[in-house]
């Protein structure tokens, strides 16, 4: 039963269709709050022995009084905003990393290379089976597994029409916000399409637009800069990678309202470089991480900023602090994607997107930039527990939540299984999932992060050494 339901009227072929934008627009009745307890990084303070209260999609209260007459979650560790990722692809991310041997001066001198190509034979076959749903929802598990809960990379086209739901797993944010725009080739796009966009940025139709730009250390990778520039697209732009941009570049970003997406490991494993963000934070530049994808990139998001801790110590001098590293995967990058004002802070009206990690509240900051997924203790999406310690999520919805999940030789449990049945394969279960693609592909990368480590190489230490 709907208490609503709302979105965007859409009339074709005689009928008339309504769209959801998200969650929030598809009413659920009034559930029972509940409240976790732990401590909280908004992520702007920390807020010791404190409470979140959850009310049905929504958090409803943060505050150090323990709440009355509702369930008291035990978080046993740092709640804080689920952590955003602004730049993945996330079908590729049932591989492991490839191995090039060699470095390139560009995004596109690798995409030539044998061990690329043998790659994308392999990911066409997949393709061909009709697995692009399995391959989603298991890229999907593996970021609620880091505490993740919305990723960027979900084109709205076609090519990924196995998705009628804003959220399977976790949030989507081109598939909840059409003013989103995104070009992996920027390069390619013609006059008449250019002008579209420039026309869309004036009138706010697109308030983002999400490039793949300057991937690479030579001249013509700082060339596509001032191209774009010259296209007067830059308002407006969120600018992936930038890996040879400096102070002038970052001075006309700020002044334009462009920002910046930093995927430090993959620009370290395919480019032996990477961008120094400090003149670009210094200027108040909205910076954020993101890994990539899993073959030249992370693991997941906390591997990612297990990296950049350890480049910002290596490299860095450790100028940039743990909290603002904690604000490049919350907040700066739910602004990048449209999302500010719903997610990436912990405050009444932001939707219950929460992850709750173990961590010192002495130092909560560092806790979370060096936490590895088996720190992960619950993830919230929209206010319900989707993944977790066993025990927390019998404690929410009794013995039967979910189905098992083992990391790192811990009991966990995750709920993947959705009853849509206006959503194909939703009935899919993990253990559905991950059967299908291991009968397709031997190589399948595994889940559990402590195996999946030992697979993805090189280790952290040798990029920033």
């Amino acid at each position: 039963m709907l208490a609503f339901l709302r979105g965007v009227v859409f009339y074709s072929f005689d009928a008339f269709k309504l769209e959801p934008r998200g969650d929030e627009d598809i009413g659920s009745p009034a559930s029972t709050p509940f409240a976790l307890h732990g401590t909280v990084l908004t992520p702007d303070t920390v807020v010791p022995d404190a409470y979140v209260v959850v009310q049905g999609q929504y958090i409803a209260d943060v505050t150090t009084s323990r709440p009355a007459g509702m369930p008291i979650v035990e978080a046993s560790g740092l709640i804080l905003p689920g952590l955003v990722n602004a730049h993945d692809h996330p079908p590729y991310n049932i591989f492991p990393e490839l191995s090039f041997g060699q470095t390139f001066p560009n995004r596109y001198a690798w995409q030539s290379h044998p061990a690329y190509i043998a790659f994308r034979e392999r990911f066409s076959a997949l393709q061909s089976q009709g697995l692009m749903c399995e391959m989603w929802k298991y890229a999907e598990v593996r970021s609620l597994l880091a505490g993740s809960t919305a990723q960027q990379g979900a084109y709205p086209t076609d090519y990924w029409a196995c998705y009628a739901h804003p959220r399977i797993l976790v949030r989507n944010p081109e598939r909840i916000n059409p003013a989103l725009r995104t070009e992996v080739f920027p390069m390619r796009l013609s006059e008449v399409e250019r002008e579209a966009i420039r026309r869309r940025v004036a009138s706010s139709a697109y308030t983002r637009v999400i490039i793949h730009l300057s991937e690479g250390t030579d001249d013509a990778s700082l060339a596509e800069f001032t191209t774009w520039q010259s296209w007067r697209l830059l308002p407006a732009s969120v600018i992936i990678h930038g890996i040879p941009y400096g102070p002038a570049e970052f001075q006309a970003m700020r002044s334009a309202g462009a920002s910046l997406v930093w995927s430090p490991r993959s620009n370290l494993r395919l480019y032996g470089a990477t961008l120094d963000p400090r003149p670009a934070l210094a200027l108040g530049l909205q910076v954020s991480l993101a890994p990539d994808w899993t073959l030249t990139g992370s693991y997941d998001i906390l591997r990612e900023l297990n990296t950049t801790e350890a480049l910002n110590r290596e490299r860095f001098a450790g100028a940039i602090t743990a909290s603002t590293l904690v604000q490049m995967v919350t907040t700066h990058p739910a602004g990048q994607l449209g999302l500010d004002g719903r997610l990436g802070r912990i405050t009444p009206g932001y939707l219950a997107d929460i992850a709750v990690i173990a961590g010192a509240p002495g130092d909560p900051y560092s806790a979370v930039v060096s936490a590895r997924a088996q720190d992960v203790q619950l993830v919230l999406i929209g206010g319900e527990a989707v993944y977790g310690r066993e025990a927390l999520l019998t404690m929410l919805y009794g013995p039967d939540a979910g189905e098992p999940i083992t990391v790192c030789g811990e009991r966990r449990r995750i709920r993947v299984a959705l009853d849509a049945p206006n959503i194909p394969k939703s009935e899919q279960t993990l253990a559905d999932i991950t059967a299908r693609l291991q009968e397709a592909e031997p190589a399948l990368l595994p889940l559990d992060p402590c195996r999946a480590y030992r697979v993805n190489l090189p280790a952290v230490v040798r990029l920033v050494q």
